[in-house]
């Protein structure tokens, strides 16, 4: 059976929007590109007291079936910052949350939190809602055009993390 090359070509367009409207969705959550979340993450965790001693931290990146291509990204992202980073879906993060010093959820994966609550990992995400409601301890969200990072200090305590005043100085905290 013989395909059309123009029956190709709208199967491969339509593959592509679809594509493209999946990273829509998941950029009118996160409004920082990966590259730049991946840079902001690793001088973040520089004034956590309790990872600033480490010479090398992991990240495990949390995603939902809609969040993959966005997870893949930021895991590239860190790998290119000197971070080592593994995607998990939310039903593997109980598995590997041991082994990680910093849990990064994805557009759709706020019900890992519970997963995350007590393990003492530091949450973070580009999703600024989610710190908001009290899902994460930071967030990469924006104000006036430029990155601005959120952190939920109610939700860093429980996490036993702590950052210096240089940096709860540059941030917005809320809760």
């Amino acid at each position: 059976m013989l395909i059309s090359f123009a029956t190709i070509t709208r199967r491969s367009l339509a593959i592509l929007l679809c594509s493209g409207a999946m990273l829509c969705a998941q950029a009118a959550d996160m409004v920082i590109p990966a590259k730049l979340q991946a840079m902001i993450i690793k001088k973040v965790v520089s004034f956590d007291q309790a990872l600033a001693t480490k010479t090398a931290f992991k990240v495990v990146v949390v995603y939902a079936a809609e969040s993959e291509l966005v997870a893949n990204e930021l895991a590239r992202e860190f790998g290119s910052n000197g971070i080592s980073a593994e995607i998990v879906p939310v039903a593997g993060l109980a598995g590997k949350i041991s082994g990680c010093d910093v849990v990064y959820l994805c557009p759709g994966t706020a019900a890992a939190k519970g997963t995350v609550d007590g393990s003492g990992k530091l949450s973070v995400s580009g999703v600024p809602a989610f710190v908001n409601n009290g899902t994460v301890s930071v967030a990469i969200g924006e104000a006036d055009g430029k990155p601005n990072i959120l952190i939920h200090q109610g939700r860093l305590a429980q996490e036993k993390h702590e950052f210096s005043s240089k940096l709860l100085k540059l941030a917005t905290v809320v809760g």
